[in-house]
């Protein structure tokens, strides 16, 4: 399997989607929403990389949050609806 190379060499953390995909109202021009977390640091060009990199993967635009980054109004819906797709 190849790794993408903009994630730590070993990687602990989780993907999740949340957002119009994650409640099934995804409309074929939407993008992704997901939630990524790292248990260590990594940094905003990491982070931008990775994004591209996803939507390149999936074909779609991918909007890549992490939790610390999240608005304050929308932290509880967001965590309450999102869809853990991996985590190590």
């Amino acid at each position: 399997m190849n790794y993408s190379p903009h994630l730590p060499e070993v990687w602990r953390g989780s993907l999740a989607i949340f957002g119009s995909q994650a409640r099934g109202e995804a409309r074929e021009d939407s993008d992704i929403d997901m939630l990524v977390s790292f248990s260590g640091r990594v940094s905003l060009l990491t982070l931008v990389a990775l994004e591209r990199e996803l939507t390149e993967l999936l074909g779609r635009q991918v909007d890549l949050q992490t939790e610390a980054a999240l608005s304050p109004y929308l932290r509880d819906r967001i965590l309450q609806e999102r869809q853990i797709i991996f985590a190590s």
